[in-house]
């Protein structure tokens, strides 16, 4: 039991950070969260059947009870090598901010459809397993959350246009 957990902690523990930092924006609360949750895994191992969907669902809980009760900041993490002049440093920074905004705006599935594919790197199969639902499914929402996107970034620059030129 204690080598299962052990191997399932070693391969998720940084894919649900890497989640978990879109919602708190915080990557030392995500790692609370996520540690706090393999936690509530590890007292229930034996009688989990499904427990990567388990740890996602307390996991969520989790972060949903801990947002209502504490402020959440944007960090900005160090993006840029040293050799990088400040102009890049400005756009990577900027560039980090929209995308995470970007992702806060889109609903809960969306969000964590385009998280899980897209910043975790898993296929679409893997996204549907992860979510407990369909590939077509897991489809639509990565769709719908690039139009979303697109049409949130298309109306940012045209709003840049208008006052300038």
């Amino acid at each position: 039991m204690e080598k299962e957990f052990t191997r399932f902690y070693g391969r998720i523990y940084h894919q649900l950070v890497g989640e978990t930092v879109l919602s708190t924006r915080d990557r030392g609360q995500a790692e609370d969260a996520v540690q706090e949750a393999l936690l509530a895994v590890l007292g229930r191992w034996s009688s989990i059947d499904h427990p990567e969907r388990y740890v996602r669902t307390v996991l969520r809980n989790f972060v949903a009870k801990r947002a209502a009760a504490i402020p959440t900041l944007v960090p900005v993490d160090t993006v840029v090598e040293t050799e990088a002049s400040e102009a890049d440093v400005a756009e990577c920074v900027e560039l980090r901010l929209m995308l995470v905004e970007a992702l806060h705006g889109l609903p809960e599935q969306q969000q964590r459809a385009t998280a899980l594919r897209y910043l975790v790197d898993k296929s679409v199969d893997e996204v549907a397993q992860d979510l407990g639902i369909t590939q077509s499914t897991v489809r639509v929402h990565l769709m719908q959350a690039r139009r979303r996107i697109h049409d949130q970034w298309g109306a940012a620059r045209d709003g840049l246009g208008d006052g300038s030129g």
